[in-house]
C-alpha cells in the first residue's frame, strides 16, 4: 500500500479518535462506551439513573447520529437541572412541588406534568383571591377617604386580573382623580375594549360600562379633547341598540 494512503488513513483514525474524545468529555453527557457503532446510550452527570433511562429511550427513537444525540442529551440535561432546581426551591413549603421533583427523578414526566397542572390550577385560584383582596382593601381605604392609599391596591388588583372590568374601571377612575391622565386613559381604554367584547358576546356589563365611559370622557375633557369625549360612547351605543329585542319576539323589552 502506498505510503501516502497509509498517511491519510492514520490522519483519519486520529481525527475520529479525537472526535470520540471530544464527544465523551464536553458538556454533561457522553457515550457509555468508546465504540460508537450501534445504538449507544449516553450517560449524563447529575441525572438520576431512572430519568436517564427515560432520556435514552427517547433518544433511541430519534435515529440521530451520535454527535447529535450528545447535543440533545446535553440540552435535555440542562433543562432537567433547571427544573430540578426550581422544584427544589419551591418544595421547601410545597408538598406538590416535592412530588413533582420525585416524579422527575423517576423519569415519570407525565406524572410530574400532572402535578404541575394541579399546582397551576391552585395558583390561579390564589391569584383570583389576591386580586379580590387588593380590590377590597382599596375599597376600605376609600371608605376612610384615604384615596392615595387606595391607589396601589387598585393597581395590584388590575395587574393581577386586568380582564376583570370593575378593577380596571376603579383603577382608571382613581388615576383620573389623581390627575394621572396618561395612565388613566390607557387603563380605561383597555377596560372599555374588554367591556365591549363582553357586550358583543351577550354578557351584560351595563352596570360598570357607563362609569368607564364617564371617566374616559372626563379624561378627554380635562385634556382638551372634547371630540374624543363625545365619540367615546358611540360604539357602546351601537352595541346596545344591536342587542335590543325585536318587537314581537319572545324576549321582553327592558
Amino acid at each position: 500500500m502506498p505510503s501516502s494512503i497509509l498517511l491519510l488513513l492514520a490522519i483519519g483514525i486520529g481525527q475520529a479518535t479525537q472526535s470520540v474524545s471530544v464527544q465523551q468529555s464536553s458538556g454533561w453527557c457522553s457515550p457509555n462506551i468508546a465504540n460508537v457503532i450501534g445504538n449507544v446510550t449516553v450517560n449524563c452527570i447529575g441525572v438520576d439513573p431512572r430519568a436517564l433511562d427515560r432520556l435514552n429511550a427517547q433518544l433511541s427513537r430519534t435515529h440521530l447520529e451520535l454527535a447529535d444525540r450528545i447535543r440533545q442529551a446535553n440540552a435535555w440535561t440542562a433543562r432537567y437541572k433547571d427544573l430540578e432546581s426550581q422544584l427544589r426551591r419551591n418544595g421547601d413549603d410545597n408538598r406538590l412541588s416535592q412530588q413533582a421533583e420525585d416524579y422527575l427523578h423517576q423519569g415519570e414526566l407525565e406524572k410530574a406534568g400532572t402535578i404541575l397542572d394541579q399546582i397551576l390550577r391552585d395558583e390561579e385560584k390564589q391569584i383570583d383571591r389576591t386580586a379580590a383582596n387588593h380590590y377590597n382593601r382599596a375599597l376600605i381605604f376609600q371608605l376612610q377617604f384615604l384615596t392615595v392609599d387606595a391607589l396601589p391596591h387598585f393597581e395590584q388588583a388590575y395587574r393581577y386580573r386586568p380582564e376583570e372590568i370593575k378593577y380596571g374601571q376603579a383603577y382608571g377612575a382613581l388615576l383620573y382623580e389623581q390627575h394621572d391622565f396618561t395612565r388613566a386613559e390607557a387603563v380605561l381604554l383597555t377596560t372599555l375594549g374588554r367591556a365591549r367584547e363582553l357586550a358583543a358576546s351577550n354578557h351584560d356589563p351595563t352596570r360598570v360600562l357607563p362609569a368607564i365611559l364617564v371617566a374616559l370622557g372626563l379624561v378627554y375633557s380635562d385634556t382638551e379633547r372634547l371630540t374624543q369625549s363625545l365619540l367615546s360612547g358611540k360604539p357602546w351605543t351601537s352595541t346596545v341598540r344591536s342587542r335590543r329585542p325585536i318587537r314581537g319576539s319572545n324576549h321582553s323589552s327592558r
